[in-house]
């Protein structure tokens, strides 16, 4: 272990590795002493360097989403919970190639979910489990 440079203080963040071993980190919390804010925000790391990079940040701040690389090298972000404590079933792609968000061809989740589990298949699909939705705890799964 090493200590490296902070990026932006959050919590509750998704990340994920990109092909060319630079860590992509959105979303999440950031706390004050009197209050929380949802981040939109996101940052690449470059392990090579030490050193922490803005990126283009999501559409709409929210915690708890998924961050998974595609077999195309753009990263997918899934789901989450937004300010007003709702569970989103947005999905958005990150092209680091070219620094922008776009909507992703698969489209959104078909239950809002956030603190759930996204694992990247060999099929270049992503499968998405559990997590909470507004009826509680949620034992499905969705394959994108």
């Amino acid at each position: 272990w090493s200590t490296v440079a902070a990026g932006a203080s959050r919590a509750r963040h998704s990340a994920a590795l990109l092909a060319d071993g630079r860590v992509f980190v959105a979303g999440g919390w950031e706390f004050f002493p009197s209050s929380i804010s949802w981040l939109a925000t996101a940052q690449i790391f470059n392990p090579a360097t030490g050193q922490w990079f803005a990126a283009p940040s999501m559409p709409e701040g929210r915690t708890l989403a998924t961050a998974s690389l595609l077999s195309n090298g753009r990263v997918l972000v899934v789901g989450g919970q937004r300010s007003d404590s709702s569970f989103t079933d947005l999905s958005q792609a990150f092209d680091p190639a070219t620094g922008t968000w776009k909507a992703p061809d698969t489209g959104g989740l078909v239950t809002g979910r956030a603190g759930h589990q996204a694992t990247s298949l060999n099929t270049g699909s992503i499968l998405v489990t559990g997590g909470s939705g507004a009826a509680g705890g949620l034992s499905s799964a969705e394959l994108r």
